[in-house]
């Protein structure tokens, strides 16, 4: 997915100075730029060392519920949650959880 994003990014560099100028060129710069950071967010996420303790400290620091095996859980969904906001703490969660599958195995 990175590698799509990466490709729109370099195609709409390519936009001559008139349509840079454009409302829709801001915003579908801005998009690829917050889906491209939100990529090692959603790595961490999709991390299969995360357990449900570690989702229930997520939940606790962004004090919301959700349910993240759930189909409604989606990139759209993460950005409803504000988890995008959270991204130190989610990459923090991510690396225990992968260390911590290390010593369980």
């Amino acid at each position: 997915m990175d590698d799509r994003a990466v490709e729109f990014q370099e195609k709409i560099k390519t936009f001559d100075k008139e349509m840079r100028q454009w409302g829709v060129f801001e915003f579908l710069k801005n998009k690829i730029d917050q889906f491209r950071n939100a990529m090692p967010l959603i790595s961490d996420l999709r991390d299969e060392a995360m357990r449900e303790r570690h989702w229930k400290e997520l939940k606790f620091e962004v004090k919301e519920e959700f349910d993240e095996t759930s189909n409604e859980f989606t990139l759209e969904k993460i950005f409803d949650l504000g988890l995008n906001n959270h991204g130190e703490k989610i990459n923090e969660l991510a690396d225990n959880a992968r260390k911590e599958l290390k010593i369980e195995i």
